[in-house]
């Protein structure tokens, strides 16, 4: 799970929510305490081992943040593992923090979308409120991003996971809120490529029509300039800043570094008065349609913005299919000996990619045979067959020279890392795991068909 919004001690976010002692504001007891001190019985009522409220055993921390800390723990009712949610003991007391927890419960219990975090239920424990949230077995997208050391993500798998977020925050808006802190650490990436976004620490509803002229919540690096300026008013505002933090995602995902780097107050300045530097002159290999969708999502003015979620979505399947090498020059051969999951391994293919040619084998010996007779785009072939294996498939094209290059991706639905070194060493290029995610293995052939076509360019 990801952390739940702004830190106040990181110089590189600004919290709505001032410290007492900047405030000035003298504590208050909105709600019974325990005796002893606060913050070591808060430490000892979410302590691994302890079970909460007769249902949840904690297990482990998984982050914090500036409202709260977010723990992993076992529903023992229905014997599953979920995210705890905890209000911070520092933050309990001040002013409206109870209830801008609770209205980030309400705000995510009121979305039911694959690609959003769903919340189980509300409670308070020794005073302090907790929400028990799905959890997702992954990372961040930050820590995602991180573990690519620098490297560009491929086209299509930044696009995967920037639609998924767009599916997301559309469902968010649809409920009748805004998110207003969407960055990396506020996403999730878990099992089968599922991207869900998380932490509405800072959400609002959609009705309000702005946030005061004072300065507004969120991290600088994703911040819209009207919420630098205090500026946020009128219908629909708070879905463009929403738009807005898409772009920057979106930015990220595509070009492979923010728009804007400095610290945070530099940042912001930035985002008010500079404009972004152009995708391409960053990623050259960036089709130029892609360009002007993430520039149109990054207008500095919300009346010159991409007007919606799923208008910038619309606009990034546009520039998807403009950038599109041609699908009838594609021809994919599907080696698997299961009648019912071969044709649903077609299905995805034709799918993906329209037009496209799709032949079906029944074995490795059928498979390699009409692949010398008509070279594949793509070979995607089961590991276990009859006649001949994914194995030995693999090897017997990797000895063909008319065959040398073409992407191999075996499937499986019980493959060992053993499995994957000697395919490797074989020469396969990719292993997917049934049942796979579609959009993931799209991503992934449409990755490893543009290797050679990019290779050749100059």
């Amino acid at each position: 799970m990801g952390t739940d919004g702004p830190d106040e001690h990181d110089p590189e976010t600004v919290s709505e929510l001032p410290s007492r002692e900047h405030a000035g504001v003298a504590p208050t007891d909105p709600a019974p305490r325990p005796s002893g001190p606060w913050r070591i019985h808060a430490a000892e009522a979410f302590a691994p081992g302890t079970v909460v409220d007769s249902s949840y055993r904690i297990l482990d921390r998984l982050g914090e943040g500036a409202m709260g800390i977010v723990l992993r723990a076992h529903d023992i009712r229905l014997d599953r593992d979920v995210a705890i949610k905890v209000i911070r003991p520092s933050v309990v007391e001040r002013p409206d923090a109870r209830a801008r927890f609770l209205r980030e419960a309400r705000a995510m219990a009121h979305v039911r979308h694959p690609n959003v975090v769903e919340v189980h239920a509300l409670g308070e424990w020794h005073a302090l409120p907790y929400i028990v949230m799905e959890y997702i077995h992954g990372m961040t997208l930050d820590e995602w991003l991180t573990l690519r050391e620098g490297r560009p993500l491929a086209l299509e798998e930044g696009l995967s996971i920037l639609d998924q977020l767009c599916l997301g925050v559309e469902a968010i808006h649809a409920s009748g809120a805004a998110h207003r802190d969407l960055k990396p650490s506020n996403v999730l990436v878990g099992a089968g490529f599922r991207v869900a976004v998380a932490d509405f620490g800072i959400s609002r509803s959609l009705a309000d029509a702005g946030l005061s002229a004072s300065l507004g919540s969120g991290t600088p690096a994703m911040m819209a300039p009207e919420v630098v300026l205090g500026t946020v008013a009128g219908a629909h505002a708070l879905a463009y800043v929403d738009v807005y933090a898409l772009g920057i995602l979106g930015y990220r995902l595509l070009v492979g570094r923010f728009p804007f780097e400095g610290r945070g107050s530099e940042v912001m300045a930035k985002q008010v008065s500079d404009p972004p530097p152009p995708p391409r002159s960053l990623r050259p290999d960036l089709p130029a349609a892609f360009e002007q969708v993430l520039l149109d999502a990054l207008a500095k003015s919300p009346r010159d913005r991409i007007a919606s979620v799923s208008a910038l979505r619309a606009a990034l399947q546009a520039a998807r299919e403009a950038a599109r090498r041609p699908a009838h020059q594609l021809r994919f051969l599907v080696a698997e000996d299961d009648p019912a999951f071969r044709g649903l391994v077609t299905q995805i293919l034709l799918r993906g990619f329209p037009g496209a040619t799709v032949e079906q084998a029944p074995d490795g010996v059928a498979a390699l045979a009409a692949a010398e007779r008509n070279p594949p785009s793509a070979l995607l072939s089961d590991l276990d067959m009859p006649s001949m294996s994914g194995l030995e498939l693999t090897a017997a094209v990797r000895a063909s020279p008319r065959l040398a290059k073409v992407p191999i991706v075996i499937m499986t639905g019980k493959g060992t890392p053993a499995d994957w070194q000697t395919l490797s060493r074989l020469g396969a290029n990719a292993l997917l795991v049934k049942p796979f995610d579609s959009t993931h293995a799209i991503a992934l052939l449409r990755a490893l068909i543009d290797v050679p076509h990019k290779a050749k360019a100059p």
